[in-house]
């Protein structure tokens, strides 16, 4: 049994007129008797009585009409439903985020993004894993990631440099270098290091070792690795070790713990990139990706750290 079977016979039921249910299905009478008969013949009973004068449902002609309407129904309900969620998927982006992008420059992007392009909705979650990050953009369950410049220089992933903050120390309000304005790494020799993950950005993980080796010859003491800056800090407040986090926490934690400059040669800066797809054909992660290019093209001047 045919749909269009379906669809011919509720046209006649409800007509009762095979005219009036011809037009109503745009096609001719002929076609229309050929399908209610092999409908019938199907059934192996008359589902209709038909003269020159009249046409109205049989006994079981009105049975197979109300299972037949409850059928169409169904039917419909599952295209629209099938149509909403195509409709949802076009218009939904999925964007993941590290936390110093919330507080350097997230909500005040998307609040003019919303303004200028409301038929987009942005789904946003915070990810640091990168492993995690790039399978859900290989399988399409991730549209773009705002993140630390630390996947693999992949081909088929584009980039775009928004920001670039200073790493500092942080330490609890009460700690020995509190009064000190800067600190070297020789200060850090025995102190308790809680350390975001090597896999966030494996050079910068790598040259805190180098410039302890260097500065004192020493080894730093890590005992626990944590990638959430947020989640460093907290534990620093609460006496259990030293961190490193961008210098955009500072304001978030002030009171609780304190940042310090870390002597140098050269600044150390933990950039933050726009990370997508380079294949897409998404047109609304097209118009969000020219969108925030010419937001941080316009920030460059008026605002250190945002980088185009």
């Amino acid at each position: 049994m045919e749909l269009k079977h379906i669809e011919y016979f509720l046209a006649l039921a409800e007509e009762l007129n095979f005219s009036r249910a011809a037009q109503r299905l745009h096609i001719s009478q002929p076609p229309l008797s050929r399908h209610i008969k092999a409908l019938e013949d199907e059934l192996k009973t008359k589902l209709f009585y038909r003269d020159t004068h009249s046409v109205r449902l049989t006994k079981e002609g009105h049975l197979f009409y109300e299972k037949a309407l409850a059928l169409s129904k169904q039917v419909q309900g599952v295209a629209d439903k099938v149509k909403s969620a195509n409709k949802v998927s076009m218009t939904q982006l999925n964007i993941s985020f590290v936390f110093p992008a919330l507080i350097m420059f997230l909500p005040d992007l998307l609040a003019n993004f919303r303004k200028s392009h409301p038929h987009i909705q942005i789904d946003m979650k915070e990810l640091y894993d990168t492993a995690e990050i790039q399978r859900k953009m290989e399988n399409n369950e991730l549209d773009a990631a705002f993140l630390h410049n630390v996947l693999p220089q992949t081909k088929g992933v584009s980039r775009h440099r928004v920001a670039a903050e200073d790493i500092q120390l942080v330490i609890p309000i009460d700690h020995p270098l509190a009064k000190q304005e800067e600190v070297s790494h020789q200060d850090l020799k025995n102190e308790r290091i809680i350390f975001f993950s090597r896999e966030l950005s494996p050079t910068l993980y790598d040259l805190f070792l180098y410039e302890c080796y260097e500065a004192g010859r020493f080894r730093p003491n890590i005992t626990t690795e944590l990638t959430p800056a947020h989640a460093r800090i907290a534990m620093v407040s609460q006496g259990l070790g030293v961190t490193f986090a961008p210098s955009s926490l500072e304001k978030m934690f002030r009171g609780k713990v304190l940042f310090k400059r870390i002597i140098r040669t050269k600044p150390v800066v933990l950039p933050i990139d726009l990370a997508w797809n380079s294949h897409t054909t998404n047109q609304h992660l097209l118009e969000f990706i020219k969108f925030t290019q010419a937001y941080f093209a316009a920030k460059q001047t008026s605002a250190p750290g945002l980088a185009a």
